[in-house]
């Protein structure tokens, strides 16, 4: 009896980290998103530099572009905001050269 209640709960508990570990995965990816991490990012004129692999690419943000945290909150800061630093992983969804 105790052996099959053990057993019952060591898979439950496996059954729920399986599930745990696949919704996390699912999170992390964005649709059209491009992942990358931040080279230069210059405020003043509202450019953010990403490499991308071995490709680096520029995009603008403006104050129409959407910026979401990794708790998913927005950042109101844009570019300002002191995470935005060389070597910070990001994704972005973009149309041509304009983050969006």
């Amino acid at each position: 009896m105790l052996r099959t209640l053990g057993v019952l709960t060591l898979s439950a508990l496996l059954c729920a980290g399986a599930t745990l570990s696949r919704a996390d995965d699912s999170k992390s990816q964005i649709p059209g998103g491009i992942e990358g991490k931040v080279k230069m990012v210059d405020v003043e004129n509202g450019k953010l530099t990403i490499t991308t692999g071995d490709r680096d690419r520029t995009f603008t943000v403006t104050d129409d572009t959407v910026m979401v945290g990794p708790r998913g909150g927005k950042v109101r800061r844009h570019l300002k905001d002191p995470r935005f630093h060389e070597g910070f992983s990001v994704t972005v969804v973009a149309q041509g050269n304009k983050a969006t």
